[in-house]
């Protein structure tokens, strides 16, 4: 091929993929919800797909199943052409892609971050009638009782979790595992007093808190809760646990920087929209928005933070 050749071969390359951004969306974009329907991160993905609905069409499709493998492995087997976006969390993006789990076909450089969306504080939560009033009775009562350390994990970021509260009672205590599939019949246990204890969302526990069937222990978060100002959180007693679960778009690899970069774009818009900012403030989120360079930077950072608990909590 002749210089002149190759030039123009790049040239029209170029243009192509310039334009593919100013006629997209020409078909309704899914959601690949790798949770179960009415879970967190169902409810943050509708919220998303109906704010963003006057200008893009979006349709959430659950593919629930597998600690959110089933979800995600679809998602990275989509064409790489906008039209299929994964609402990816820590579990999927960050930690199982480090793990390889056995049925896993995707890895890290399977997708490409588009968007943040919002973050939302875990609790440690234990039954109404549960003795443990705050995180040191918590941790006095597993000491004592082996009974009492019967712990609910939904996947492997709550596994991690799980077991970096049991550290804090000493290196000997071993959780008890009991494994679900997502938060809602964690806290239907926790309110019927099946189980010692558990974490979830506000936006999941708050009917079982709100009956008085469940209390909340302490909060992972950086800051005590607006709302339950009174819970303290880890990181207030024990500094370095604390955590956020995050949500945010991916695209499958290969998708055109233009596409990318209009989604991330379309989303920001409704993410500071003041109205949207107020509704996912009173399903207890906090929206999240960032710039592609951001969020990649977010992904990166996120990807090396979590590596180290994977190989000491999970394998």
């Amino acid at each position: 091929m002749t210089n002149f050749k190759y030039f123009i071969m790049i040239i029209l390359m170029a243009l192509s993929i310039g334009t593919s951004a100013q006629t997209f969306p020409q078909k309704e974009i899914i959601i690949i919800n790798p949770s179960s329907t009415g879970s967190a991160t169902w409810v943050i993905s509708s919220m998303i797909a109906n704010a963003i609905s006057a200008k893009i069409k979006m349709r959430i499709v659950d593919k629930p199943g597998a600690d959110k493998m089933i979800g995600s492995n679809f998602s990275a087997d989509a064409a790489p052409d906008g039209y299929t976006i994964h609402i990816g969390t820590t579990s999927d993006m960050f930690i199982l892609p480090v793990l390889k789990p056995k049925g896993i076909k995707y890895d890290e450089n399977s997708f490409i971050p588009v968007a943040s969306i919002a973050t939302q504080d875990p609790f440690l939560i234990v039954p109404a009638n549960s003795p443990a009033n705050n995180l040191k009775e918590y941790l006095d009562m597993i000491r004592q009782d082996p009974n009492a350390r019967s712990f609910a994990v939904a996947g492997p970021l709550t596994k991690i979790l799980a077991a970096r509260v049991f550290q804090l009672a000493g290196t000997d205590i071993q959780v008890n595992e009991i494994p679900y599939a997502g938060d809602n019949k964690i806290i239907v246990d926790l309110a019927g007093g099946h189980l010692s204890a558990g974490l979830s969302t506000l936006t999941t526990a708050k009917p079982a808190l709100t009956s008085g069937k469940i209390k909340l222990i302490a909060s992972f978060g950086k800051s005590r809760s607006l709302e339950f100002p009174n819970v303290k959180t880890i990181n207030e007693q024990y500094p370095g646990l604390l955590e956020s679960w995050w949500w945010g778009f991916y695209v499958p690899a290969g998708t055109p920087v233009d596409i990318v970069n209009f989604l991330n774009e379309s989303v920001n818009a409704v993410l500071n929209d003041p109205k949207l900012i107020e509704e996912l403030a009173s399903n207890g989120y906090t929206a999240n928005p960032m710039t592609l360079s951001q969020v990649t930077k977010h992904h990166q950072i996120m990807m090396k933070k979590y590596t180290p608990f994977v190989d000491k909590y999970l394998r």
